[in-house]
């Protein structure tokens, strides 16, 4: 795997500068995530991609600074400080929670330039559907922190140390208040293709829910499934980064 560094350009973007990108892969993290989670992925791709790794305030380098709680104040803020970027085809990356904003953003960028390549979305349910279990955001802390542990997606020591334990909880709870208040809003479909990937174990997303992404797509719908609960971004990184780039090669190929 070649190293590719992320440069932070602005609060908001960590850029892995490529010298003729063809088109650029914004990726939105999960909840309480920062852009770090994407920090091997551009010696992952190949040259013709370029990633732009989205980072929220409440976490990371951005640790002081309040997070977002409410979903369209945050994708206003992105479509302004993305638009520098929308130079060359993008596609847009989620995971989790990270796929309703990268589904939004996708939203807003058409509005903007007219068309996104390719919209993946990975571990989460399609935007239209109601939730399937209950929300999470009012519960004490230790019940709260016990629900995201059984998820296995985050740092163990988030859980056992207290002082990181403060530190990450307010992101954590700022995220999962923002997804839980989400509301649909009926829309066209996205003028692009959409990609959906799943753990074939995931108790959270079934693949029916997985599959009610196509309604979204303008262009063509897939939906893959990996190995792995809802957190299988971690348990395959290599293929799951081979399946994206394979989705934008296929992109790149439909736009012919």
């Amino acid at each position: 795997m070649r190293l590719v560094p992320l440069v932070t350009e602005s609060p908001y973007v960590r850029r892995a500068r490529r010298d003729r990108p063809a088109c650029r892969l914004f990726c939105f993290p999960f909840a309480g995530a920062g852009a770090s989670t994407y920090r091997d992925w551009p010696g992952l791709l190949p040259d013709s991609v370029e990633v732009v790794a989205v980072q929220l305030p409440g976490r990371e380098d951005r640790l002081r600074e309040e997070a977002f709680t409410a979903m369209d104040p945050l994708v206003r803020a992105l479509g302004q400080v993305l638009r520098p970027y929308l130079d060359l085809p993008v596609a847009l990356f989620g995971h989790s929670g990270g796929a309703l904003l990268a589904f939004e953003v996708a939203r807003a960028l058409v509005n903007r330039s007219g068309t996104v390549a390719r919209l993946v979305v990975s571990g989460h349910r399609a935007p239209q559907l109601p939730p399937r279990t209950p929300p999470l955001r009012d519960l004490p802390d230790d019940a709260f922190l016990a629900e995201i542990a059984a998820l296995d997606g985050t740092d163990p020591a988030v859980f056992t140390d207290p002082g990181l334990r403060r530190v990450v909880l307010p992101a954590l709870r700022a995220d999962v208040a923002m997804w839980e208040t989400y509301r649909y809003r009926p829309g066209p479909p996205l003028r692009g293709a959409v990609t959906a990937l799943g753990g074939e174990h995931d108790p959270l997303v079934p693949v029916a829910d997985l599959r009610e992404w196509q309604a979204q797509a303008g262009g063509a719908f897939r939906y893959r499934l990996f190995p792995g609960g809802h957190f299988f971004l971690h348990e395959s990184p290599h293929d799951i980064v081979a399946a994206i780039a394979e989705e934008l090669a296929m992109a790149d190929l439909e736009a012919r």
